[in-house]
C-alpha cells in the first residue's frame, strides 16, 4: 500500500536531530519563514509500504525494515520478499541529486528523510521498535551505511554494492557522496565501523570490475571494520558476503542475515 509523509509528522528521535549535516543553514534564513517553507515542501513525500497479510500485522513482535532504493536498472523488488516473511517494510527513493533547500547538504537532506521514515515506523504500534533494520543497493547501500552509523535505532544493516574506498569513488563515480571536510577525517570503513556493535552485512559481487565496487577493495575495507567489532567483543555480528554476480543484491544472504538478527 502507499503512504504519504505529512508535514506535521513526528520529530526526529535521539541525537540524530541535532546532527549539523541536517540543520546547517536553516536558522540563517529566518527560523519561522524557513520552517513554513520546509513544511510546504515536505507536505506530500511519497513512500511505499509493504506489510504481511492483515492477520499477521497485528502481532506485537513484528520486525520493521527500512529498504532504501534508487530507481534504475539495478532495482530489485526485495521488499515484497521480506513482507512475505513477516517484515513490515518501507521503501524510499534516495536517488535525488539536487539540494532542495538553500544552505543544506545533499547528504544531510537524504538522511533527514530517512530519519523521518524511522520515526514514521516507530509511530506504528503493530510492530517491534527494538528490531528495526535497513537494506539497500548501490546508492541505497551508501545510505544504509550513513543511516546505521548515525541512528542507533537501526539494529541490523545490509549494505549491498557499496563497500569500497574513497580513493576508488574519487576516480570513477558520481561525486554526490563528497562534502567539505569528509575525506580529511575518514574513509568508508570508519563510517561503517560506527554501526558496531549492531549487526552489519556488506555485499559485493565478483563480477564487479576494477573500476567499480571491486571485491579486493571491499575485503581490505572489511578488515578494518572487523577490528572495531573485535574490539567490542562482537566479531560475529559483521560479515562480508562475496557472491558470484555483479552489482546486485544477494537476496538469499540478505534474508538469512536479517532473519537471524531481527527475528
Amino acid at each position: 500500500m502507499g503512504g504519504e509523509w505529512a508535514a506535521n509528522g513526528p520529530r526526529m528521535g535521539g541525537e540524530c536531530g541535532e546532527n549539523p549535516l541536517l540543520t546547517q543553514g536553516i536558522e540563517s534564513e529566518g527560523a519561522n519563514q524557513a520552517r513554513r517553507a520546509v513544511a510546504r515542501r515536505r507536505a506530500k513525500r511519497r513512500l511505499l509500504v509493504h506489510a504481511p497479510e492483515a492477520a499477521e500485522v497485528i502481532r506485537p513482535q513484528q520486525t520493521r525494515l527500512l529498504r532504501l532504493r534508487n530507481f534504475g536498472r539495478h532495482l530489485q523488488p526485495f521488499a515484497a520478499e521480506l513482507a512475505a516473511r513477516g517484515f513490515v517494510t518501507i521503501s524510499v527513493d534516495v536517488g535525488r541529486h539536487k539540494v532542495r533547500e538553500k544552505g543544506h547538504l545533499l547528504m544531510g537532506e537524504r538522511l533527514r528523510d530517512l530519519f523521518r521514515c524511522i520515526d514514521y515506523l516507530i509511530e506504528n504500534q503493530s510492530v517491534d521498535n527494538a528490531r528495526i533494520g535497513c537494506a539497500g543497493l548501490s546508492l541505497g547501500g551508501e545510505m544504509c551505511m550513513w543511516l546505521a552509523a548515525l541512528d542507533p535505532r537501526v539494529r541490523a544493516t545490509v549494505s549491498s554494492g557499496f563497500l569500497t574506498t574513497m580513493d576508488q569513488m574519487e576516480k570513477n563515480h558520481c561525486m554526490c557522496w563528497k562534502f567539505a571536510g569528509l575525506r580529511e577525517l575518514v574513509d568508508y570503513a570508519d563510517i561503517y565501523s560506527l554501526t558496531s556493535p549492531r549487526a552489519l552485512q556488506c555485499q559485493n559481487g565478483l563480477r564487479e570490475g576494477p573500476r567499480d565496487f571491486y571485491v579486493p577493495l571491499a575485503r581490505r575495507a572489511m578488515q578494518q571494520i572487523r577490528v572495531i567489532y573485535q574490539d567490542q567483543g562482537v566479531p560475529e555480528r559483521v560479515e562480508l558476503d562475496v557472491h558470484d554476480a555483479g552489482h546486485v543484491i544477494d537476496l538469499p544472504a540478505l534474508l538469512e542475515f536479517l532473519t537471524l538478527h531481527l527475528r
